[in-house]
């Protein structure tokens, strides 16, 4: 088990890490890297082949160049190939970002589930639920429960929503069939 408070800088576990760790740059106040001995591995030739769990907290910061990531606390267990990120959750995308309050990520299939009220914003459309499925590979999320989605001045409400982020587009449905889905359509919104 390896342990630095207030930042790792010049270390090679550290640089061996963030290969492992999504190829991009991590910040965090703690960070715990827990690993097998040497004697264990073998096979291992390099400290992130020993590398078992990794875990972060106090301001959790991931640069993939790509996005951005941030939280309160993560876990990344190797084994299972998944990055549990909690506590205020942030995903800062080119043009857009979701806020949560859990999300875990399958390094293997390329999905992620966020939780605890999700929120999705760009500058003209809000999507916002209690759950959402992200599928990153395909760029698509199903989001479910007290589902709402604003563009412009249009709102219409159900408790699912399937949302295509590469076009922007989505559908809202009510599957419970309960109730209709509610929609508002302010005149001239819809340019």
């Amino acid at each position: 088990f390896f342990q630095a408070e207030d930042g790792i800088r010049d270390i090679s576990v550290w640089l061996e890490f963030r290969r492992v760790l999504f190829r991009s740059t991590m910040k965090a106040g703690i960070l715990k890297i827990y690993m097998s001995p040497r004697e264990e591995s073998t096979k291992a030739t390099s400290s992130d082949e020993r590398i078992k769990n990794v875990e972060a907290e106090n301001s959790v910061i991931i640069d993939t160049k790509k996005d951005i990531y941030s939280g309160d606390r993560l876990t990344y267990d190797k084994q299972q190939n998944k990055i549990y990120l909690n506590g205020n959750v942030t995903v800062r995308q080119k043009d857009s970002t979701i806020k949560s309050e859990a999300l875990i990520y399958d390094k293997t299939t390329e999905k992620a589930v966020l939780t605890g009220k999700v929120f999705y914003t760009t500058k003209d459309t809000s999507v916002s639920g209690d759950k959402m499925d992200y599928d990153r590979k395909n760029n698509k999320a199903i989001i479910i429960g007290n589902v709402i989605y604003t563009k412009n001045d249009a709102v219409v409400r159900g408790n699912k929503m399937t949302y295509d982020f590469a076009t922007a587009e989505g559908f809202v449905e009510n599957t419970d069939n309960s109730t209709r889905v509610k929609a508002i359509f302010t005149p001239g919104s819809m340019k």
